[in-house]
């Protein structure tokens, strides 16, 4: 493994920085455009995906976004008819979000022109360059884990 200078260390970080930063920015003017939280897109996003309903709490675990995020989020969608909450036939305490047929155009008109753009750009970028993409993005990720939990992140779940 290569040592890193202490320079060589902050231009890293500063790059790796600036491009996390430009492609939030990126989502961020997708949301706006389409007029929705970053919440209600992913979760047209993620029904689109599955192609049936998800239950709220399988959503916050794919989203990775806080339960009341979630919940505001589809309260909101609800409100607007683009998806209902159903109990769930397993467990009635669990709710199952579905679209409706408003909410199945909106995420066509959304959520599905930015999967297929996500699409067109991983076939550009290659099998090889996508695997190592996410191979690199993943390995980064559990190192800073693991150093922000032995540092400061101690006692957070």
């Amino acid at each position: 493994m290569n040592k890193l200078t202490d320079t060589q260390i902050k231009e890293a970080l500063s790059k790796m920085g600036k491009q996390d930063k430009l492609n939030m920015a990126l989502y961020r003017r997708v949301y706006s455009h389409f007029g929705l939280s970053s919440c209600e897109l992913w979760i047209f996003y993620y029904l689109q995906l599955s192609g049936q309903g998800i239950t709220q709490k399988d959503m916050c675990q794919q989203m990775f976004f806080p339960k009341q995020t979630i919940n505001s989020a589809v309260s909101n969608l609800v409100k607007k008819g683009m998806v209902t909450l159903d109990e769930s036939p397993d467990n009635r305490k669990n709710k199952i979000i579905n679209l409706t047929e408003d909410g199945k155009k909106a995420a066509q008109e959304t959520a599905q022109k930015l999967l297929q753009a996500e699409i067109k750009a991983t076939e550009k970028l290659g099998s090889e360059k996508t695997a190592l993409y996410n191979q690199m993005r993943a390995e980064y990720y559990d190192l800073l884990k693991s150093e922000f939990e032995s540092d400061f992140l101690k006692d957070e779940e």
